[in-house]
């Protein structure tokens, strides 16, 4: 599935038939994929209209996330308690900036934001 803008107060949810496997140059020298849905038969659509997705592979909900460069070594995070402490974490899915932690942090814990700049542990 994935999410169509094509005015500003009209989001439309499709089915997605195919997207080439590699990108195209635009006018702009952006990238751009060409996909293939159906659309509703609706009057506001034109020939040649071309419009911006979102395309969402994965949603989840009540998570416990933190920024992807709070963790280092690809599963530690720096946590204060009773000073700084380096707790090993289990990572979930991730994205560009955040990452979902399946174990080793819980809500309401804080992790320094910069690890580099703590004292060392």
């Amino acid at each position: 599935m994935f999410h169509l803008i094509l005015f500003p107060n009209n989001n439309i949810t499709l089915k997605v038939n195919k997207i080439d496997f590699v990108s195209h140059l635009t006018s702009s020298g952006g990238n751009a994929f060409y996909v293939e849905a159906l659309l509703d038969q609706q009057n506001n659509y034109r020939v040649g209209m071309s419009g911006n997705a979102d395309i969402i592979i994965d949603s989840r909900s009540n998570v416990l996330s933190i920024q992807s460069s709070d963790i280092f070594d690809n599963n530690y995070v720096t946590s204060k308690q009773q000073g700084f402490v380096k707790r090993t974490i289990k990572l979930g899915a991730a994205k560009r900036y955040q990452a979902q932690i399946l174990s080793g942090l819980f809500e309401g814990d804080t992790v320094a934001i910069d690890p580099t700049s703590v004292p060392q542990i």
